[in-house]
């Protein structure tokens, strides 16, 4: 176990059950710091944090160990992504030039994870660890056959194909979009 000590500005230190702590964004500098992306994505998730938070704690110690990588970190996550296997999909959509696209937006009041609004193209991206049990998976077919009911496309992808496969991926993507323009 690492103890580091540092003067906190104010913002950053909270108080719980009496004791004087280091907030969860200034905490969450030094998890990123140490290369855990997830424990954001999870704190992100949860409601625990904003991106807002994050950024200005990163603005208060610039120069702080790991200070790039948040930098960078939260640059992805302010495109909308909200994992790792979201910002992975942003950066090959970006590598591809494949624009248009949202991501975190509601359709149907359905949460889905990239939106091709104009070309009524959702894109989704399915790990194991949320998709896994039964109610999930029954959530989830609930979920596309309102949306192709309704006349939106669906491409499904996991990590591999986002990971071992990109141009594979991208291409799928890329031919979708372009029957939907044609």
């Amino acid at each position: 176990m690492e103890v580091t000590h540092r003067r906190l500005h104010e913002p950053d230190v909270v108080v719980v059950d009496g004791l004087r702590v280091a907030s969860v964004a200034t905490t969450l500098l030094d998890v990123v710091a140490a290369g855990d992306t997830s424990t954001v994505d999870n704190a992100l998730l949860t409601h625990r944090v904003t991106i807002t938070e994050l950024d200005d704690a990163l603005r208060r110690y610039p120069r702080r160990r790991g200070a790039p990588e948040a930098r960078r970190l939260f640059d992805a996550l302010r495109s909308g992504a909200r994992s790792e296997a979201e910002r992975t999909t942003t950066a090959l959509f970006d590598a591809h030039g494949i624009t248009g696209w949202t991501a975190n937006t509601e359709v149907l009041g359905y949460l889905l994870d990239f939106v091709f609004r104009d070309a009524r193209l959702i894109v989704e991206i399915d790990g194991f660890a949320f998709h896994r049990d039964a109610k999930t998976f029954q959530r989830d077919r609930t979920k596309r056959n309102a949306l192709l009911a309704d006349g939106w496309r669906m491409l499904n992808f996991t990590w591999d194909d986002i990971t071992r496969r990109p141009d594979a991926t991208a291409r799928q993507v890329l031919d979708a979009l372009a029957a939907a323009a044609a």
